[in-house]
């Protein structure tokens, strides 16, 4: 049986990428601030605008995956869940 996700943390890891686009930071708190039963529809919405701003430049591919993954971690979704959810956003499949 999978282990519960740890405690809600204030904010992201000091390793983690730094943010640069003020848009990006607002999308990855709707993640953070997600309630239950909306937390995987918000993180499949926020990896499309993830998405996007690595086709448009404004940050890797491998920064939004890890931003995205540590802000589920934060508001408690099955790490394996939550990657499958943004490989669906990045593809532009259902989720």
């Amino acid at each position: 049986m999978p282990r519960e996700p740890g405690p809600r943390a204030g904010r992201l890891s000091d390793d983690l990428p730094p943010i640069h686009h003020g848009s990006l930071a607002g999308v990855l708190r709707c993640v953070l601030n997600a309630k239950e039963g909306e937390r995987n529809s918000l993180l499949y919405w926020s990896a499309h605008r993830y998405a996007e701003a690595v086709s448009g430049g404004l940050i890797s591919e491998a920064d939004a995956h890890a931003l995205l993954l540590s802000a589920a971690h934060h508001c408690r979704l099955y790490e394996r869940d939550a990657a499958a959810t943004i490989a669906s956003a990045f593809r532009g499949g259902s989720q």
